[in-house]
């Protein structure tokens, strides 16, 4: 089994889509002798799911590269095939776990400049905020 990693855009975290190309081909045989073809469409069926990302869509596309360095020993077109696959995040992982408990933070340290100062609860409250998480 093979890994590939890919470049993630994370603007929009976490409901973002990310695309990933990968690109397998043969770097020593030109396309006069591997020819490397594919359908449209990709067989999904032994995807394995996953909690944090969801699987959109998966293309395969011919491709093809032109040699242009002029060596003698490997030259011409080689033949390669382009997967591009699609993934969306599943966003309520990190919502659970990472933005509800901050917003819950949050709100409940902007309510301690609400408490009266001569009460001796805000250095208490404000305490408490920080040793929580």
């Amino acid at each position: 089994m093979k890994q590939s990693a890919c470049a993630l855009d994370v603007i929009n975290f976490p409901f973002d889509t990310q695309t990933c190309g990968i690109l397998i081909g043969s770097w020593t045989y030109n396309s006069s002798y591997v020819n490397m073809t594919c359908d449209s469409s990709v067989d999904i069926s032994s995807y394995i799911r996953d909690s944090v990302w969801e699987l959109k869509s998966a293309t395969c596309t011919p491709y093809t590269l032109e040699d242009t360095s002029g060596s003698d020993v490997i030259s011409g077109t080689f033949s390669n095939v382009l997967f591009t696959l699609k993934y969306k995040r599943l966003p309520l992982f990190y919502m659970s776990n990472l933005v509800l408990p901050n917003a819950v933070l949050l709100s409940l340290g902007t309510l301690t400049f609400f408490i009266p100062g001569k009460s001796g609860e805000k250095i208490r409250n404000a305490y408490l905020l920080f040793l929580k998480p």
